[in-house]
């Protein structure tokens, strides 16, 4: 399941959100001490009559529940969302993953064999001169030991999103 596909109070509860009064709410992605935000329960949707801005679904609040990465002396906790279970061959699904900064990689891909997991990133479809199809990544890593921790720490959030997450 999503996490944009969980109800909204399911979300709000598990970021930290407190009791809603009546319809509202308080931010507490921000410390907020009024009830500035209005929790639509039937829509799925939240907004924020402070700073003018909301969204639909869960997925949103976590990005407000984000800190920049900078704040956090740097360290970056993945979140997997828009995940699509679709097992062929390697193939264990499609996800998107959200680092903390507020970047969201779309049309990421989980793999396992032989008891080894990673993580595909976004590519380009092409076809080779000899008719071939191949791959060419959308976004590159400036070296191995990069892509080492960018794999551990989308692996470490495929896990916890798994733990999380409700079997249908």
């Amino acid at each position: 399941m999503r996490i944009a596909a969980l109800p909204i109070l399911t979300t709000w509860h598990a970021l930290g959100g407190g009791p809603l009064h009546g319809k509202r709410g308080k931010a507490f992605w921000r410390d907020g001490d009024g009830f500035s935000i209005a929790v639509n329960i039937a829509r799925g949707t939240w907004f924020d009559h402070r700073d003018g801005r909301g969204g639909a679904g869960g997925a949103t609040l976590t990005f407000e529940k984000a800190k920049p990465a900078g704040a956090s002396g740097g360290h970056r906790e993945f979140l997997v969302t828009n995940w699509k279970a679709h097992k062929k061959n390697t193939l264990q699904g499609f996800l998107s993953i959200a680092l903390t900064s507020g970047l969201a990689i779309h049309n990421c891909t989980l793999h396992s064999r032989g008891g080894s997991r990673w993580i595909g990133v976004p590519a380009r479809q092409y076809t080779t001169a000899d008719g071939a199809t191949s791959y060419a990544p959308l976004i590159e890593f400036d070296s191995s030991d990069a892509r080492q921790r960018f794999q551990a720490e989308a692996l470490e959030a495929v896990d916890r999103f798994m733990e999380d997450t409700p079997r249908e």
